[in-house]
């Protein structure tokens, strides 16, 4: 998994997460690949931190990585992300 994101600042419209998945790995710097990225930008320090703290809970406690690479539809992910958000 990898975790683009921009730096706090006024030019971040909205604060907001977006996630993609691809079917073939991506080379990342110092030997790394991914297959699972989870992006975000926060409009301020507080909603950085929420975002941090919501994506480690959604990692560590739901399987996330394990759940979200087997999936194979956007319906998948809608329900799993409806089951955890309940």
């Amino acid at each position: 998994i990898a975790m683009p994101h921009a730096g706090i600042s006024e030019n971040v419209l909205e604060t907001g997460i977006s996630l993609l998945v691809v079917n073939e790995r991506v080379s990342l710097p110092e030997g790394r690949n991914a297959s699972i990225f989870l992006s975000f930008a926060a409009k301020n320090k507080n909603d950085n931190i929420d975002i941090m703290n919501d994506l480690f809970e959604l990692i560590t406690k739901y399987e996330f990585i394990n759940k979200v690479s087997k999936m194979k539809n956007y319906s998948e992910l809608e329900r799993y992300l409806e089951e955890i958000i309940k």
